[in-house]
């Protein structure tokens, strides 16, 4: 039985078609970084490759300006102070039986800012489900790097330093530990 003809091909179909060919046979000739020695091509070339732009979901880190009553330690039982900022970053603190670690209860924001005038990196969290709530926790290194929750922050993750703030919509590993490097242990250099 003989082969029925297949139908014309317009000039524009053609010419796509060949185009997509010569992509083909150029991304597979070039070699380079865009395969392996065993000839994995699956990638475009580079030049070929579509640009990505990738958003942060977090501030640029804040330097806060040191709170004047910075220096005034509470004692057990004295009323909460106000704040001039919220995660405070500096102010009147409390150095009493501070938490270490990954801790599930909020942390009350005297013992906030004792634990960042000691240089730790307090990571705080809202409303994120369970499988980032346990990714935040392997931040914690016992006093350098505390992780708790905190109901009352402006953004999902806040991670503060002493006079220093970082706010993200959504966690960014990268992110964080730059943060982390940078400030962990500065106060005690800054201010102890």
């Amino acid at each position: 039985m003989p082969t029925p003809p297949r139908p014309a091909r317009s000039p524009a179909r053609r010419a796509r078609v060949g185009a997509v060919a010569l992509l083909v046979v150029l991304g597979a000739s070039c070699g380079g970084d865009d395969g392996d020695a065993n000839g994995d091509f699956d990638r475009p070339p580079a030049g070929l490759r579509a640009p990505t732009t990738v958003a942060s979901t977090c501030d640029a880190p804040v330097s806060e300006p040191l709170d004047s009553e910075s220096g005034r330690h509470l004692l057990p039982g004295a009323p909460p102070p106000t704040y001039t900022s919220d995660p405070p970053t500096s102010g009147p603190h409390s150095g009493a039986a501070l938490p270490a670690g990954a801790v599930r209860e909020p942390i009350p924001r005297p013992k906030q800012v004792g634990l960042l005038e000691g240089g730790s990196v307090l990571v705080q969290y809202r409303d994120v489900d369970a499988g980032l709530v346990a990714q935040l926790e392997q931040l914690a290194d016992g006093q350098r790097v505390v992780v708790a929750p905190n109901p009352d922050l402006p953004a999902p993750v806040v991670l503060t330093a002493w006079t220093f703030k970082l706010t993200c919509t959504a966690y960014d590993g990268d992110t964080a530990a730059a943060f982390i490097t940078e400030h962990a242990g500065a106060a005690t250099d800054e201010h102890g």
